[in-house]
């Protein structure tokens, strides 16, 4: 047995801990007891010694405790998929010692204690690490990957700044440190990367503007940047050469001026969300044209003026619409109503006058979606009613 060099046994129906004597088997290269569900109990610590073991693929058990800690000092490593375990303690320090880690998914587990360094990891491809407890400085613990294309982070304890290093990593298609601790201002060289295709630094303390040359991602479906409370700043007027974007969302932010026309250029949009910011004019009526909104578009808790334009009724497959929270006045466009997908509307704290459109949302829709306007009536039980005078709605009044 001392010979063996595979152990594969991927969704067999195995189930118990893993044999201590695994860790007796020398020659042994990959070790694969992934994706079963039935494997519990700790790692035995003999893994960590073998020394030609390249591939460990533990994934989707019911693993437990601490990885052996010298793990990766003694074999050249190249995948390690251990995600979704039950797995504590901290990372092993010495995985990239011998610089041949290719790909380390280990989400969604509950590893504590500091990242390690990864800078002797040049081979890197793949890095999930997400869902976990990670702590330490993410400016110290990576360097320059040229063949990475996807690494996620997010929900962790991180500190630290977001390296310009990250924009020489030419063939990343997500980067995702969503819910950590990162500070600093978000580099201008992450807009060097053309294949990105996800971009998520939600819920950090990001602080700075966005970007300017942001719209230079041209491969970009989401762009992720809410919830950092300090990135202030306006939109930057090139956001609407992003035609990859899908969905967009700089909420809970502090970000002035006014909201750009070119974001209607963004066609295949379906999620906008620049709620709880501090922005100011009028609603552009360009944002009529993305026709491909489906899910949210919502510019709530900011300073905005001017009537709702008439375009957003072009919106046929939107769902939530959100203009609560601001200063706009006027009536309701009665082309709102002809909105089909809409299920919820909210057009509540603004200045609004005039009667409620009847029909579509309109006739689902609650007292709380209207309340504090200047002078709304409608058939909503609870609000003023309605009479027609000279053509005119006015309130009914006796």
């Amino acid at each position: 047995m001392k010979s063996l060099s595979i152990i594969a046994l991927d969704r067999c129906k195995f189930y118990g801990s893993i044999p201590k004597s695994i860790g007796n088997l020398e020659n042994l290269t990959k070790l694969r007891l992934n994706g079963i569900g039935n494997f519990s109990g700790e790692i035995p610590e003999g893994i960590g010694k073998l020394t030609k073991l390249v591939d460990l693929r533990l994934f989707g058990n019911k693993l437990s405790g601490a990885l052996p800690q010298d793990l990766g000092i003694y074999s050249p490593l190249v995948d390690v998929q251990i995600f979704e375990n039950n797995f504590t303690g901290p990372l092993p320090p010495g995985l990239c010692t011998h610089g041949q880690l290719v790909n380390l998914t280990a989400f969604s587990n509950s590893f504590t204690g500091p990242i390690p360094s990864f800078k002797n990891c040049p081979k890197l491809y793949r890095l999930r690490l997400e869902h976990n407890q990670l702590t330490g400085n993410v400016e110290e613990a990576f360097g320059v990957y040229p063949n990475l294309t996807y690494i996620d982070l997010s929900d962790n304890k991180l500190t630290g700044n977001l390296s310009p290093n990250w924009g020489k990593c030419k063939n990343l298609t997500k980067l995702s440190i969503a819910t950590n601790m990162i500070t600093g201002e978000i580099p201008k060289e992450i807009t060097q990367l053309k294949n990105l295709v996800v971009l998520d630094l939600s819920f950090n303390n990001f602080s700075g503007l966005i970007p300017e040359n942001i719209g230079d991602l041209s491969s970009l479906s989401s762009l992720q940047l809410q919830g950092n409370r300090q990135l202030s700043g306006n939109i930057p007027l090139d956001i609407g050469n992003l035609s990859n974007l899908e969905s967009l969302d700089l909420s809970m932010n502090k970000i002035e001026g006014s909201i750009p026309k070119q974001i209607g250029d963004c066609s295949r949009l379906r999620n906008l969300s620049l709620s709880t910011n501090r922005l100011n004019g009028s609603i552009p009526y360009e944002l009529g044209n993305i026709l491909s909104l489906e899910d949210l578009l919502d510019l709530s808790n900011n300073s905005l003026v001017g009537e709702i334009p008439s375009s957003l009724g072009n919106l046929m497959h939107l769902e939530r619409l959100s203009l609560s929270h601001n200063h706009l006045s006027g009536e309701i466009p009665n082309s709102l109503k002809d909105m089909m997908g809409l299920v919820s509307i909210n057009l509540s704290f603004n200045n609004l006058s005039g009667s409620l459109p009847s029909g579509g949302a309109f006739d689902k829709a609650q007292l709380q979606d209207f309340v504090n306007n200047t002078d709304l009536c409608g058939n909503i039980e609870g609000m003023q009613r309605c009479y027609i005078f000279m053509g005119k709605s006015k309130d009914e009044r006796y």
